[in-house]
């Protein structure tokens, strides 16, 4: 049997692992890690930059866009990033610094941009650098927590469906209460509205760097993931087979230890009529001692059933 390496020993980086599949196995060549590792580089930038740069647009309409514009030139359109959604949190909601709305405002930090961030500078670690096998798979599994928190694709997602629902959303909030407003804008502001005669109305749009999220969710998806499982695909066969090795043993050292004990008791059928017993064996007991001892020599076809004078032994 193979000797376990120490846990606290290096292990050479993944990069250079040897991958065994069912149509053999491949290594990747040093063109192929770089690749990888300008991926992962790709990755981790994409995200910083979708967090910063201001990707989704707010445009009010009708009579409100009109009046915000009049008092405030600009303020009727609104550009946000995730920064500018973080810091523009409290002060948007009206409940200020409130400890509610500050612990959603720093989870929507934590999940949308520190655990993607997290998530690749793990991977590029566990990819290119020499750990010790212990730590190596602890690591692992934090890299697993990092990437099933990672939810900057969840605030993608989120922005498509405010793309699509927003404006029937604020018009189901508004109701009839503007009916008589409408009524009055459609008969006289003609064109001053731009044709948008209601009282209010809200249109979201993507800005131009809207790829730059796009690009960050396609590198996390489509990229990091399937390497988070190929790594996993090199680890867990390291370690899985030898603890089932180890429990494999102990089983088996149980199941002897067990007959040991049971041998010890005197029975006229193995030590023969004329000896003394301490005590006979009851029908369950027979049943037990005769049922383990089977099954251990069925498993070693050369187990044979010695006789040393009150002990059974297995060669």
């Amino acid at each position: 049997m193979v000797p376990r390496p120490s846990r606290c020993s290096l292990v050479k980086p993944i990069m250079s692992h040897e991958f065994s599949t069912s149509r053999g196995k491949f290594k990747f060549t040093l063109l192929g890690n770089l690749l990888l590792i300008l991926g992962i580089a790709l990755s981790l930038i994409a995200c910083c930059v979708a967090c910063y740069e201001q990707v989704m647009n707010f445009e009010f309409k009708g009579l409100t866009g009109a009046l915000l514009e009049k008092s405030d030139p600009g303020s009727s359109t609104a550009a946000y990033s995730v920064l500018d959604i973080f810091t523009a949190l409290p002060g948007k909601s009206g409940m200020g610094n409130d400890a509610g709305i500050v612990s959603i405002q720093y989870s929507f930090l934590f999940f949308t941009l520190a655990m993607p961030v997290i998530f690749t500078v793990m991977l590029f670690g566990m990819w290119c650098f020499p750990l010790p096998a212990g730590f190596r798979t602890s690591l692992f599994t934090l890299l697993e927590i990092a990437q099933a928190w990672s939810a900057l694709e969840v605030f993608a997602i989120a922005i498509a469906a405010s793309l699509l629902e927003i404006q029937q959303f604020a018009t189901f909030i508004i109701g009839a209460n503007c009916d008589q407003i409408n009524a009055f804008l459609e008969e006289n502001a003609g064109q001053r509205l731009d044709g948008d005669d209601t009282c209010f109305d809200v249109i979201a749009t993507l800005r131009t760097p809207a790829w730059t999220l796009l690009l960050s969710v396609v590198c996390l998806l489509f990229f990091c993931l399937p390497l988070t499982r190929l790594i996993g695909c090199c680890i867990e066969p390291e370690d899985d087979p030898e603890d089932e090795s180890d429990a494999s043993e102990q089983s088996v050292q149980d199941q002897i230890k067990f007959a040991d004990d049971v041998s010890t008791l005197d029975e006229p059928l193995l030590e023969g009529s004329l000896r003394k017993r301490r005590r006979s064996l009851t029908l369950g007991e027979r049943f037990v001692k005769y049922g383990v001892l089977m099954h251990l020599m069925t498993e070693d076809g050369d187990g044979k059933l010695k006789d040393d004078g009150g002990s059974l032994d297995f060669s």
